[in-house]
């Protein structure tokens, strides 16, 4: 039998991040990637401890972080969650977050997120978005290494 990716996902969010009801949020180790995976029905409880994740993570990160926001598991959001999703996004932005590469499989999946990223975030910030995590991941090694060979 093979394993389940959402449980071997979980189980290193877990070690790494904090889980927010159905919100996984995580930081890599170097602080240059914030996680944020949503799954099924999104209550306004569940948003606000993402936030509340969000900020105990805000040490971790580092200046021009990428934030890697993972919606294929995502089915609905109550409208109640915008606030803290926007609240989210301006915390994002005072932490110094440089660009959005967000999973999007289903566009109507995509509820308010470009919205909020146009009113919420200070600076302007690159949105990109990808139709699978696998395609979200090489974005995000491209644009790492391009960090890299930038600062070298």
């Amino acid at each position: 039998m093979a394993s389940s990716p959402l449980l071997h996902t979980s189980s290193v969010r877990f070690a790494l991040g904090l889980w927010a009801g159905r919100i996984s949020c995580s930081a890599d180790e170097s602080g240059h990637i914030l996680t944020l995976s949503y799954s099924g029905h999104i209550r306004p409880a569940e948003m606000k401890k993402a936030l509340q994740s969000v900020q105990a993570l805000a040490p971790r990160l580092k200046p021009g972080f990428v934030v890697l926001s993972d919606l294929t598991n995502l089915d609905s959001m109550e409208p109640a969650c915008a606030d803290d999703l926007g609240a989210i996004a301006e915390q994002l932005s005072s932490y110094g977050i440089s660009s959005v590469i967000r999973v999007t499989p289903d566009p109507a999946k995509d509820i308010g997120f470009n919205i909020v990223s146009i009113f919420h975030f200070r600076q302007p910030i690159k949105v990109l978005t990808r139709d699978s995590l696998a395609e979200a991941i090489k974005c995000l090694l491209l644009t790492e290494c391009a960090a890299v060979t930038a600062d070298s």
